[in-house]
């Protein structure tokens, strides 16, 4: 990725080995401010190193997308940029994505837990698009599953197939369904805020 991971209104400048680690992954077409509002919530814990890479491919309208329009899920250099970010110390990670964010998320968190052998992080999904292939999480892997029930650009039939799924592998599923469409707005930033801070 050519850009270094971007900081948020009140969040950690520099990464805490002892903290939690949270991961943010914006959607197709969109930035890090996305999460300005969960990072100004957030800071007041004084918990969470908020780490927000720039997805790898610009858009002609200036926006950033995970892979490009003739691939179908993120390349293997992405994820690996993106799990690069991670101190190998923790007090815990969480990888959570928007849109084409959230299918990313999955898939990083497939890598990572495969890398420590462990159900070592958690993930927050927010209106995905599920990923090309089946995802495999550990048994046991805490999952937030977030959608609008009103999305018109990934159907609500979406988030709810990729919560049987996780549930059949045992993962441990909150699902929250909002009145809203393909948005993170303050009822999304609330929502995954109050799972994060469970």
């Amino acid at each position: 990725m050519p850009n270094p991971p971007s900081s948020l209104p009140g969040t950690n400048d520099e990464l805490q080995p002892a903290g939690q680690v949270l991961v943010l992954l914006h959607g197709h077409g969109d930035d890090a401010t996305l999460f300005a509002a969960l990072g100004r919530q957030l800071a007041a814990d004084q918990t969470w190193t908020i780490i927000c890479p720039p997805a790898p491919h610009l858009l002609p309208d200036g926006g950033r997308a995970w892979w490009a329009p003739h691939e179908d899920a993120p390349t293997d250099s992405t994820l690996r940029t993106i799990l690069e970010l991670i101190p190998m110390r923790t007090g815990g990670v969480c990888i959570t994505g928007f849109s084409q964010g959230g299918a990313v998320a999955l898939r990083a968190a497939q890598r990572f837990t495969e890398a420590v052998h462990q159900a070592a992080c958690t993930v927050a999904v927010v209106a995905a698009f599920l990923p090309g292939d089946a995802v495999s999480l550990p048994a046991g892997t805490e999952v937030l599953v977030v959608h609008g029930m009103h999305d018109e650009v990934v159907d609500p039939f979406h988030g709810e197939l990729l919560a049987r799924r996780l549930r059949r592998q045992d993962c441990m599923v909150t699902e929250v369904h909002h009145d809203g469409g393909h948005v993170w707005d303050a009822t999304v930033t609330n929502a995954v805020a109050a799972w994060l801070r469970r």
